[in-house]
């Protein structure tokens, strides 16, 4: 990325700024983990959507990818980190196309290995719930 794109907000492409980019990651990796069981299907498409983005940091995305798993495991140590972790995730998602993007990516996770648990279906309510708070809010 040049001077100029980095003063003017980023990448251009993909929608997202890099503090975005970053949210959606730990968002994925955190819907991957909802029914404690990583399957291909979810983890290729992860790979997939996150190779469509315009990385744009010193730390690599696979690198990220790696922080962003030990964070989400922290963050389902117990029902209040995990809203923390939402919560944290929801505010640097600061736009409603940004918001209604990460939650159509979401979804497309969520369905990939065909087999929605309770745990998703109670996981993707508590994010859309975190994302409309946001919304308002901003």
């Amino acid at each position: 990325m040049n001077f100029i794109e980095k003063l003017f907000g980023g990448a251009k492409g993909d929608g997202f700024n890099q503090r975005q980019r970053e949210a959606l990651v730990d968002l994925l990796i955190l819907c991957q983990y909802a029914d404690n069981v990583l399957r291909l299907s979810e983890e290729e498409l992860i790979k997939s959507k996150l190779q469509e983005l315009k990385w744009d940091s010193a730390k690599p995305l696979d690198y990220y990818m790696n922080e962003a798993v030990a964070r989400v495991r922290d963050a389902r140590a117990s029902a209040e980190a995990q809203m923390d972790f939402i919560s944290y995730i929801s505010s640097r998602l600061e736009t409603n196309a940004v918001r209604q993007r990460a939650l159509s990516i979401m979804g497309s996770v969520f369905r990939a290995d065909r087999q929605r648990t309770e745990r998703e279906i109670a996981l993707q309510k508590q994010i859309q719930s975190a994302l409309e708070r946001s919304h308002k809010s901003s």
